[in-house]
């Protein structure tokens, strides 16, 4: 069966600059990087099982240096989140961390 977890991608310029335009064109082309050139969906529009994230975004970001991707995932555990910064072939992997607030009974409504 496999575990699955849903992809989005975002992409930056090197001042951390959101570009939406970017981020459009490289959806496809990650998801035909991974899955050869007749892939004919994207990653990032549903659930996928894609083990090989770290090692594939790793060689895809040699590709396009300049830019900085930012995979965030979700999967099927509820506390399973995660974002990784990815930068001419170097990861930074960034697991959440769920806190919450202690019992304060002056916020009780």
């Amino acid at each position: 069966m496999g575990y699955r977890t849903y992809h989005t991608l975002d992409v930056f310029d090197k001042e951390l600059k959101y570009l939406e335009k970017a981020k459009e064109e490289h959806e496809l082309q990650i998801s035909r990087f991974v899955e050869g050139d007749d892939c004919d969906y994207s990653l990032f529009e549903d659930e996928e099982k894609w083990y090989s994230c770290e090692e594939d975004m790793k060689r895809y970001s040699k590709l396009y240096p300049e830019f900085i991707f930012r995979i965030s995932g979700v999967g099927e555990e509820h506390d399973d989140l995660w974002e990784m910064y990815c930068k001419n072939g170097k990861i930074q992997f960034c697991p959440a961390h769920i806190t919450f607030d202690e019992y304060d009974e002056n916020k009780l409504k």
